[in-house]
């Protein structure tokens, strides 16, 4: 009786060593696959970006750096999943408000402004995450403004 136990255990072993590794390798396929899917269609909505003023970017498990020169920009829409984007609009046209949404799970946005401008805030939301705004608070009323809406989870 012993003998039959000890032959079967290591084929148990053995069975559930390959259900582990499918499993693995199943998981793996699925964020190859997501992961091709996405820079397809980051790839798709950079090229739409070109010459307009409402931009989309997407970043998905890697990080994005996003300079916008000598345009003028009224909206960018970001949608980061545990990455990192940095967004440099130093040398963007902003002569009006700009809306910028953020959407971000587990990643880290940095937006970088030219100067002479104002950043609001206001309408971020903020869960296990957080940011902040290191544009100083310019009194003049007539300056266009940056309006932020961040929405970040479990950054």
């Amino acid at each position: 009786m012993e003998e039959l136990h000890d032959i079967a255990e290591p084929k148990n072993k053995f069975k559930t060593a390959v259900k582990v590794i499918a499993v693995i390798a199943a998981v793996y396929g699925a964020f190859v696959a997501i992961g091709r899917y996405v820079a397809k269609k980051s790839s798709e909505l950079d090229e739409q970006n070109i010459g307009q003023k409402v931009k989309k970017y997407l970043a998905f498990m890697n990080g994005r750096n996003i300079k916008i020169g000598n345009e003028q920009i009224e909206e960018i829409s970001i949608r980061s999943c545990m990455g990192g984007v940095e967004l440099d609009l130093t040398e963007a046209y902003i002569t009006q408000d700009v809306d910028i949404r953020i959407h971000s799970v587990m990643s880290g946005i940095n937006i970088k402004v030219p100067p002479m401008v104002r950043v609001n805030m206001s309408d971020s939301i903020n869960i296990m995450g957080g940011f902040a705004n290191l544009v100083p608070n310019y009194e003049t009323e007539e300056l266009p403004t940056i309006f932020v809406a961040l929405k970040i989870v479990l950054a």
